[in-house]
């Protein structure tokens, strides 16, 4: 039975980009556009099964790579990839957006943010006031800023340097089943970790 006090959270990745076979959430003639009737439907399933926050994450970047590859050939910092970062977050917000209003009474969250780094806090701010989304989450960027959702509170100005860098490496440590952390803001603990994991691959 549920507990009156527990919140149910689901997370669902809303698109996934394959064609062959066909990816959750995609188009029918072209896989790299999204179709939201699917997530839309699961949404509105979700919410009346009990289901209270919807986490909603939409596709790697690297549309290059089939799925199972895209963890082991991860973009760097100085790769190229084959869409804008801001045509995915655009992507993730739409559906957010999407998902949002198919299923009233469930709180959304908007996840995509990493690469805007400092400026993740007026952007997430800026989604949420336009009702795109209930709540703006932060994963990489947790990692590697933890006082990161704290200093948007107060107002502050986040330092750049702090901020995720995109390099992967937290989700290499994840993958292969290490302890996951940020390697460059805290690479006395997890530093070694990944050069553990990165040894045995």
């Amino acid at each position: 039975s549920r507990q009156p006090d527990c919140l149910i959270g689901v997370r669902l990745n809303a698109y996934a980009a394959r064609a062959d076979p066909r990816g959750f959430g995609v188009s029918a003639g072209d896989y790299r556009r999204p179709d939201p009737d699917e997530p839309t439907r699961l949404a509105r399933m979700l919410r009346d099964a009990g289901a209270d926050i919807l986490n909603v994450t939409a596709n790697s970047p690297n549309l290059r790579a089939p799925p199972d590859q895209r963890a082991r050939h991860p973009f760097a910092d100085a790769d190229l990839g084959d869409e804008h970062p801001l045509t995915i977050l655009s992507r993730n917000l739409a559906l957010v957006r999407a998902l949002r209003e198919a299923a009233g009474g469930l709180a959304v969250v908007a996840g995509g943010w990493t690469w805007l780094r400092n400026y993740l806090p007026a952007a997430a701010a800026g989604a949420l006031e336009a009702g795109a989304a209930d709540f703006a989450g932060v994963g990489r960027p947790g990692l590697a800023y933890p006082d990161l959702p704290a200093a948007a509170a107060r107002n502050d100005f986040l330092d750049p340097v702090r901020c995720c860098r995109l390099c992967q490496s937290c989700r290499v440590l994840s993958r292969r089943g290490g302890r996951v952390g940020c390697v460059l803001q805290d690479a006395a603990v997890y530093g070694p970790e990944y050069r553990l994991v990165q040894r045995f691959a």
